[in-house]
């Protein structure tokens, strides 16, 4: 009798650790407290939809739809703003000029050149206001397939989206090594800043076109 009593425990135990995995759609560490007011303000927005479409058509039911479930989109931008106050006291190091020189955008060069434990930090922000977006959408309605798919269809066509869901939002993140990009870039980048040289203007000659370099 023993045997099965064990057998039963170990199945519940599993069941519970599976359930609690399919909590969260990108970033599992989304604390318990903002998971459930992130759902509680989707099944709020919800609340609303339906008490304001009540009397409404059926056409005009789909079209307020997108309205208010659109309200989750709200959520989380403070995360985001902390982020950008973040990366705006960077001061314009070296580092930051050498990715600058090398096509980097401004806000990623200062991005990448700050401490790892600020780039951490950033990234978890992010994710946050991300998956607080997502609970917020299932608290609102939606199914678990509907937002995956909709997680798909962002990622393709949102490059940045798809780095951060993919591989910033779980352990993936430690293969990026940002802070060698960022911290170690005055090394690894070092002889492509010592190539120089300079194309001149086609020069239109007789119809045929000459081109010089020095």
């Amino acid at each position: 009798m023993l045997l099965p009593r064990i057998l039963l425990l170990l199945l519940v135990i599993v069941d519970s650790a599976m359930c609690a995995k399919e909590h969260y759609f990108v970033f599992e560490n989304l604390s318990p407290p903002l998971l459930k007011l992130a759902r509680l303000y989707g099944n709020e927005a919800h609340k609303d939809y339906v008490q304001d479409t009540e009397n409404r058509t059926e056409l005009q039911r789909q079209t307020l739809y997108t309205d208010y479930f659109e309200r989750c989109n709200d959520l989380g931008w403070d995360y985001a703003k902390n982020v950008t106050m973040m990366v705006a006291k960077k001061s314009n190091s070296t580092r930051y000029r050498t990715l600058m020189k090398m096509g980097v955008r401004a806000f990623l060069s200062r991005f990448l050149t700050l401490p790892v434990e600020q780039i951490n930090s950033g990234i978890d922000q992010l994710c946050t206001k991300s998956e607080m977006q997502l609970q917020c959408q299932f608290g609102f309605g939606e199914s678990r397939s509907q937002i995956l798919l909709r997680i798909e269809h962002l990622k393709e066509f949102d490059g940045s989206m798809r780095l951060l869901l993919d591989k910033e939002c779980n352990a993936k993140r430690k293969e990026l090594h940002y802070e060698c990009i960022g911290g170690e870039v005055e090394e690894w980048a070092k002889d492509c800043m010592n190539v120089s040289f300079r194309v001149e203007p086609y020069a239109y000659q007789n119809g045929t076109n000459k081109m010089g370099t020095d």
